[in-house]
């Protein structure tokens, strides 16, 4: 019986991956260097033995840093809206708590009430903040960090609000 002779691979047309592609423009945006090679090409070499590798176009130490921007550049104008952004997430929790505090004088609700209200739009924020990346708009991004410790803070106010105002509310209830 003989072996089977490889069949040489005929070359495919060029093609990029969309999530490589996808994921260069990533890299771009954060690396805040617009002047990067585009998304690399990626085309396989056949060698000898008839094993692929691949070959990206445009990566590593052979394309040099970006002459465009100095260093800091990107990082500078990012922090020149830091302060927008926190003035974002600001009226976002400033309109949650508004709507709460309109909701709750509409419903003529106690104190107990109110208090579990404010506790679960808290921990609603504090979730939000730790599930969804751009809950508090796109500082989220820029301060991971900031927002993951201020979704920790909301959430246990929230625990304790909750367990504040549902006890006003058992206490109410068994005093009548």
């Amino acid at each position: 019986m003989e072996p089977e002779a490889e069949t040489p691979i005929q070359a495919e047309p060029q093609r990029t991956d969309p999530s490589t592609s996808g994921w260069w423009a990533a890299e771009r945006r954060r690396l805040d260097r617009p002047s990067l090679p585009p998304a690399p090409i990626a085309s396989s070499s056949h060698n000898a033995t008839g094993t692929a590798t691949l070959v990206l176009t445009g990566t590593g130490p052979e394309a040099g840093p970006s002459p465009a921007l100095p260093a800091g550049a990107g990082s500078r104008r990012r922090r020149g809206w830091i302060w927008l952004t926190r003035l974002w997430a600001l009226v976002k929790v400033a309109s949650l708590v508004y709507t709460t505090w309109w909701a709750m004088g509409y419903l003529h609700a106690g104190l107990g009430t109110k208090l579990s209200a404010y506790g679960a739009v808290s921990l609603f924020a504090g979730f939000g903040a730790r599930w969804r990346k751009r809950f508090f708009g796109p500082g989220q991004l820029i301060e991971p960090d900031l927002y993951e410790e201020v979704g920790r803070w909301l959430y246990r106010l929230g625990v304790a609000l909750v367990l504040v105002g549902g006890a006003a509310v058992v206490a109410q209830y068994a005093s009548h």
